[in-house]
């Protein structure tokens, strides 16, 4: 859920069918946040688009506990914003960016 400018998420421990195709073609360029359910490919979309329309750097900050799905919230924005850039298809890239994470 939402509060304010946070997305707070809960890591399910298991898959779930939440971040896929149809997702990330739901949520790609969706304005305003209040027109969908929250979902991390909202935060990863608008950061994309800021960067784009301000060419200014984006930053977005993921926090939590170990284990609480940091490192999979971040792919999975990486993915997102991948995807939104044109290249989905690029697994390399994908890969090549997720390594630099510490």
């Amino acid at each position: 859920t939402y509060i304010g400018d946070v997305l707070i998420a809960i890591n399910p421990f298991k898959q779930l069918n939440i971040y896929e195709k149809q997702q990330h073609d739901l949520y790609k360029h969706i304005q305003y946040r209040n027109h969908s359910p929250p979902h991390i490919f909202w935060v990863a979309d608008h950061a994309y688009r800021k960067l784009c329309l301000s060419k200014q750097s984006q930053c977005i900050i993921v926090t939590g506990e170990s284990g609480s799905g940091k490192t999979e919230s971040t792919k999975l924005m990486v993915s997102h914003i991948i995807y939104c850039s044109g290249n989905s298809g690029d697994r390399e890239l994908q890969n090549r960016i997720i390594e630099t994470s510490p």
